[in-house]
């Protein structure tokens, strides 16, 4: 979510409101600007979501997910479903299929999007997490269940069941990442041995020394 330096956002008037499940609020400031609540750890803020970060044709489709999903939903979910939208859509612009009529996608653009988004920098600079690629998947189920209660058109559980098994597969990869990054820390039983014989020689060229204390031991 970006601070948007327009004179709506500096006002902070709104045009409307809708309450959080929470209980806070959340302020339309305009069209393309809401400024809404967030909380980190014990301390709370407030952000603003910018809908101009997402295609034209589709801002309405997702002003209408987000706004529900802010009245039933968490804080933090409601902030995925927010970040979720803004990676598929830079993905959908990208290769030219910016759409809401998600059941169209086929599992296989949706395992092109987890690949697409292995090569995206956080806002770190560094390649985005294992946890924060399935955290996008895991909003984007958010995110199609309210258009699905909305009653939106070209959303169903065939794009729920799309993403499932894509996280699935999202999350298996990012299992084998661990267990390799683990491998390659580990020694191998010859880096063991080779480990322990120098340690052993150190350990007895210690003893050795005229001025080392009297105790010896064996390793």
């Amino acid at each position: 979510m970006e601070i948007k330096q327009s004179m709506a956002v500096r006002r902070t008037n709104s045009v409307r409101e809708f309450p959080c499940r929470n209980g806070r609020v959340v302020k339309i400031l305009d069209e393309e600007h809401w400024l809404v609540p967030t909380q980190y750890g014990t301390l709370e803020q407030q952000q603003v979501v910018d809908f101009t970060k997402l295609p034209q044709k589709v801002r309405g489709w997702w002003r209408e997910v987000l706004e529900r999903t802010y009245k039933i939903c968490s804080l933090a979910r409601a902030s995925g479903v927010w970040l979720g939208a803004k990676w598929l859509n830079r993905f959908l612009q990208q290769y030219e299929i910016v759409t809401t009529d998600f059941d169209n996608l086929e599992e296989t653009d949706w395992g092109l999007f987890a690949e697409w988004l292995e090569k995206q920098p956080s806002r770190y600079g560094r390649p985005l997490t294992f946890e924060s690629r399935c955290q996008v998947f895991t909003s984007l189920q958010v995110a199609m269940k309210q258009a699905i209660l909305l009653g939106h058109s070209g959303t169903s559980n065939i794009t729920i069941e799309h993403l499932e098994t894509t996280g699935r597969h999202v999350r298996r990869g990012g299992n084998a990442e661990r267990l390799k990054r683990i491998e390659e820390r580990a020694l191998t039983s010859e880096e063991y041995t080779d480990l322990y014989s120098m340690v052993a020689e150190e350990w007895q060229a210690y003893l050795d020394n005229t001025n080392a204390p009297s105790v010896r031991e064996n390793l």
